[in-house]
């Protein structure tokens, strides 16, 4: 065979071989991965996440993020509080708390330089903020869909230095609650959750008049999100 022609196969092979990765690469990054587990090891760390940051239910949808060395942990829950002042029909109610300093630094087993801080003298954030049935439900079954696909993240060489976090959780009709991450390496559709959840955290620290332009985005993001993975028809069981 003429060597430039073994040359030039061979680099069509080469070619097709990277394309093909790169396409199993972008198939898998544009899901959610499973979340470790235990997702917090640090059993300080975890109470203080749940009596500071969990404080409602979040079994239509929640994200929570966890941050790295700086910045603090937020969590955003969807969930049904129908008799609380305020509701809309249907009683759908959205949360944000935020901490402005991050809360494993209170812990024992992560402050291993400086003494623990005590939690009494941090002042977590609220934000509460009625939501339209028609969006908490679509945005359930968004979060619901987008758990069904999740798979594992392709393994990397690459040495990791961020180590923050963004989980979503959804309880199941049955009472199973489901768990995915951003991988770290994500495409459009784990982008596309995560920058609806930048939208749902203004929505609640928004003040009323700013909220219906924002509800709207949210409305037309998961439903583009939706057709875009198929999810229109996930379980929407509350």
């Amino acid at each position: 065979m003429n060597s430039l022609l073994l040359i030039c196969l061979l680099i069509f092979l080469s070619s097709s071989a990277l394309a093909r990765d790169r396409v199993r690469l972008t198939a898998r990054a544009n899901d959610l991965v499973p979340c470790e587990i235990p997702i917090v090891a640090d059993e300080a760390y975890r109470h203080m996440l749940q009596v500071k940051l969990l404080v409602t239910p979040g079994d239509i949808a929640r994200s929570l993020f966890l941050p790295g060395i700086t910045g603090g942990e937020t969590a955003i829950s969807i969930y049904r509080a129908p008799d609380k002042p305020g509701s809309m029909l249907g009683g759908y109610w959205l949360t944000v708390t935020q901490s402005p300093i991050p809360l494993w630094r209170c812990s024992p087993g992560y402050s291993k330089i400086s003494p623990p801080i005590d939690p009494d003298t941090i002042a977590i954030e609220r934000a509460d903020a009625p939501l339209p049935e028609e969006t908490a439900l679509m945005l359930r079954t968004l979060w619901l869909a987008m758990l069904k696909r999740v798979k594992p993240e392709p393994a990397t060489e690459s040495i990791e230095v961020d180590t923050t976090k963004e989980l979503f959780f959804v309880t199941q009709p049955d009472g199973k609650e489901c768990c995915g991450s951003l991988p770290r390496r994500y495409g459009k559709n784990p982008k596309a959750l995560f920058d609806l959840t930048n939208d749902l955290l203004n929505f609640a620290c928004e003040s009323v008049s700013n909220r219906p332009a924002i509800l709207r985005r949210i409305n037309r993001k998961a439903m583009a999100l939706l057709s875009n993975i198929g999810g229109a028809g996930a379980d929407r069981d509350t």
